[in-house]
């Protein structure tokens, strides 16, 4: 779908935010997002950047075909969401995922 999104994305020859919000262990609130014109901005500051650096946890999702095709940056929310009880250090982990190239038609 992120590559779909990126042609079409592509062909107005415009700016445009295109990122995978990949959120660990919690993939359930994992999403695909674009913004353009108007809204370019729109996600500008939905994220704070992380403080520590982690690395991305390739190793749990390698055979994802494709995965290794992204760059991943860490990212934090402002406000995480942690089941009621739970500690803000032990919210889920996010990372904003973009294609280094966009591939062909397939």
């Amino acid at each position: 779908m992120y590559h779909s999104w990126s042609r079409q994305m592509a062909g107005f020859n415009e700016p445009f935010y295109l990122r995978i919000w990949f959120y660990h262990p919690n993939f359930i609130q994992s999403q695909i997002v674009v913004a353009f014109r108007d809204a370019l901005h729109f996600y500008d500051n939905t994220f704070e950047a992380r403080g520590e650096r982690q690395a991305f946890p390739s190793h749990l999702y390698g055979t994802v075909p494709g995965f290794e095709d992204f760059i991943w940056e860490p990212a934090a929310e402002s406000e995480p969401y942690c089941l009621p009880g739970q500690p803000r250090s032990q919210a889920a982990q996010v990372w904003l995922g973009r294609a280094a190239t966009i591939p062909p038609e397939l």
